[in-house]
């Protein structure tokens, strides 16, 4: 009994330990300006200050944090949890723009300036069909944008399908078009950027319970980069992506809906089309199908395995 305590005191020391010290250490790096992160290879970031209002970026979150923590403990449905977090993240994201006394323009601004505002612009003048059809070629011919260039054609459809729907029934000139596309994505994609919380919570029900999916769920509101990098792709799109798969594969093998695990390669084939780096999502579905068999607490079978990773790859292909 006594070692089982010790054992627990020293694991949870070690958390501890793992999560304030690199914390610590990246706040004396940027409190003394030691150009350690600066000298990072590739590392593109510049840091800077800027004047923000205490109860917008301190207080509203950590507010919000404890809602969020207050609605994680009370006897609600899962649906209405998860619901209730994908509001408080978007919450979150207002408040950080809103610091800066920009209002939505402190968000807005992400898909105006920035490199990746190119992708928006071209959402308004490019033909989706012709986009899809002559990707290669427009991209040979310098026509698309520096960011686009980088990805294959799923992320620059993305813009697309989103400014089909900003401007539905819409036959406003290109310039119109692109101001109403911001303006969408400015008030709809904090909400769609915790979307990646329902493939989250399904997949890790599957493959533990409900209550740590749940309690996954809230913690994804600590993710910095979820708050701090808005209004791009890498954010709103990408992580629900890679996470819809190995959901998919979860349901699949927990339910014994075989059928499943072909879409879930369908949605694999999706994510790699929108992103290159998404290709992991890929070996990762495949250990999910091995992890799941592992877990399962029948007898191991390689046919099972077999079958599953069958119908996925035949989904991808």
């Amino acid at each position: 009994m006594n070692f089982s305590l010790n054992f627990q005191k020293r694991k949870t020391a070690f958390w501890v330990i793992l999560l304030i010290v690199p914390t610590i250490a990246v706040w004396v790096i940027l409190k003394f300006q030691f150009p350690v992160i600066k000298n990072l290879p590739y590392w593109f970031w510049v840091k800077g200050w800027q004047n923000t209002s205490l109860v917008t970026a301190l207080i509203v979150p950590l507010s919000l944090l404890s809602l969020a923590f207050t609605l994680l403990q009370s006897k609600l449905k899962a649906f209405l949890k998860i619901t209730g977090f994908i509001a408080m993240g978007a919450a979150m994201q207002f408040s950080f723009a809103f610091s800066t006394g920009e209002g939505i323009n402190g968000l807005r601004k992400r898909i105006v300036e920035t490199g990746h505002a190119g992708l928006a612009t071209q959402a308004t003048s490019l033909d989706m069909s012709q986009m899809l059809l002559n990707y290669e070629s427009l991209a040979k011919e310098n026509k698309l944008n520096t960011f686009a260039l980088t990805k294959p054609p799923g992320t620059l459809l993305f813009y697309m399908l989103n400014e089909k729907v900003a401007n539905a029934g819409s036959s406003k000139p290109p310039e119109a078009r692109l101001e109403t596309l911001r303006d969408f994505a400015s008030y709809f994609w904090p909400f769609l950027s915790f979307f990646v919380l329902i493939p989250l919570f399904f997949f890790t029900r599957n493959i533990a319970n409900a209550t740590i999916a749940l309690q996954a769920c809230f913690l994804c509101l600590f993710v910095p980069s979820a708050i701090l990098i808005t209004l791009h792709t890498d954010g709103v799109l990408f992580p629900t992506m890679f996470l819809i798969p190995p959901a998919l594969l979860s349901i699949s093998y927990s339910k014994k809906l075989l059928w499943l695990s072909g879409i879930a390669g369908l949605f694999a084939l999706l994510a790699v089309f929108c992103s290159f780096g998404l290709i992991f999502v890929i070996p990762f579905s495949l250990a999910i199908i091995f992890a799941m068999e592992f877990n399962s607490g029948k007898e191991f079978s390689i046919k099972n395995i077999i079958i599953h990773c069958g119908i996925f790859l035949g989904g991808l292909i």
